[in-house]
């Protein structure tokens, strides 16, 4: 087999073959919903998307006998940096081929290039960041696709976790039917609420000094009743972080069913020892 070449994909047609690869890898898969392309070029473009004003990035795709087989996008958010761990790292923008050692050989170079800039962890994926499509979905593979979540074949878990990358954190996504009626606890617990005549609401956020005081509840609440107006039958909520508690027993007395789960991964930026039979 020939070997595999790993080649930065910043500009040209390695850039391209970047951008492109998805559409050819999930061709014919029906859970595949593609985004525009036009979409997917700004996404990768230094020059016209706003996180590379506070982040720096590299792409790479894999070729074996000139035919690219996987990429990747190795991180440094500076952003995050300031506030959070300085010395983590990302990765994202992953798409592989079932080939081990091609999806070797992107990490190698993902991890590289984060260790030559002073990174002791590499965590991902994350397309840039959280605010793009993050996390590797693990379970849930027949339930329907959902915008700006990222969907893989199930093998890439296996090729992840072949390299040595552990699971980090989880995140679950939940359905809910608008026609179900909710558990009657929340019900009572929501008629003996105070009335609430400010808050602030970002998708499902409350903001920490109002959390635990059932605005969650009424929230959900409100979002049911919505939805049946305006006719829908239920709908997706997610990406709910696994450690969310509040919010999942929320969900499922609601009569929600958990649906999908999706995995961010990490490893250490150490050296990785030889595996035989590589390339």
């Amino acid at each position: 087999m020939p070997a595999v070449e790993i080649v930065a994909a910043e500009s040209g047609r390695a850039h391209r073959q970047f951008v492109d690869l998805p559409y050819r890898l999930y061709r014919g898969d029906p859970r595949f919903v593609a985004p525009l392309r036009r979409e997917r070029r700004e996404l990768f473009s230094r020059t016209r998307h706003p996180f590379f004003a506070h982040a720096d990035a590299a792409f790479f795709v894999a070729r074996r006998a000139g035919r690219v087989v996987g990429r990747i996008e190795a991180i440094v958010n500076h952003a995050y940096g300031a506030q959070h761990d300085g010395r983590t790292g990302f990765f994202g923008a992953y798409e592989c081929a079932p080939d081990r050692a091609a999806s070797d050989a992107l990490l190698d170079a993902a991890a590289a290039w984060l260790r030559a800039r002073g990174k002791t962890v590499m965590r991902g994926p994350y397309t840039h960041s959280q605010n793009e499509e993050y996390a590797l979905l693990v379970d849930g593979f027949d339930a329907p696709p959902a915008v700006q979540l990222a969907y893989n074949p199930p093998y890439y878990a296996e090729l992840l976790e072949g390299y040595g990358l552990r699971r980090a954190r989880d995140l679950h996504a939940w359905w809910a039917d608008a026609d179900r009626e909710p558990d009657a606890r929340l019900l009572r617990i929501a008629r003996g609420l105070k009335k609430i005549n400010q808050l602030r609401l970002l998708a499902l956020g409350v903001r920490p000094v109002y959390r635990r005081r059932g605005i969650e509840l009424l929230l959900c609440l409100e979002l049911r009743e919505a939805a049946r107006r305006l006719g829908y039958r239920g709908g997706e909520l997610s990406m709910v972080w696994e450690d969310n508690e509040a919010i999942h027993w929320i969900i499922a007395a609601m009569g929600g069913r958990r649906t999908k789960t999706y995995r961010i991964y990490e490893g250490s930026l150490s050296p990785r020892p030889a595996q035989r039979g590589e390339g």
